[in-house]
């Protein structure tokens, strides 16, 4: 399966509430190490979780500096969404199943994800 096939499926936690859309999938490289370049494979360690963020589609993502005004209105909309591990994935079929429920799910921001990149 590929990313892209996983991006936008909308996704439910375990009892059956919509949480809203897969927006991103977090990859950390620590898999077996590729023989030609030595390099470790990735692996998907989770996925963002949320609400259409109409600022990420202006080109005001997390790592492009937005004017004072949209950065504030971008960080409020961008706190409705949320970080899943994949150990928290039940099912992958549209929709994306969890095993949690969404009250249990970690927010996900600028100010959450520092240590991830």
């Amino acid at each position: 399966m590929r990313i892209g096939d996983v991006l936008e499926r909308p996704v439910v936690d375990a009892a059956g509430r919509r949480v809203g859309r897969v927006r991103d999938v977090r990859l950390v490289c620590d898999g077996p190490v590729y023989e030609p370049s030595g390099e470790p494979a990735p692996r998907v360690a989770g996925l963002v979780v949320g609400r259409p963020f109409g600022g990420d589609r202006l080109g005001f993502g997390r790592t492009v500096d937005a004017p004072w005004l949209l950065a504030r209105l971008f960080a409020a909309l961008r706190r409705r969404q949320h970080y899943v591990d994949w150990a928290d994935v039940a099912e992958l079929g549209p929709p994306v199943v969890l095993s949690v429920t969404a009250d249990r799910l970690e927010p996900f921001g600028p100010e959450f994800d520092a240590g991830t990149e």
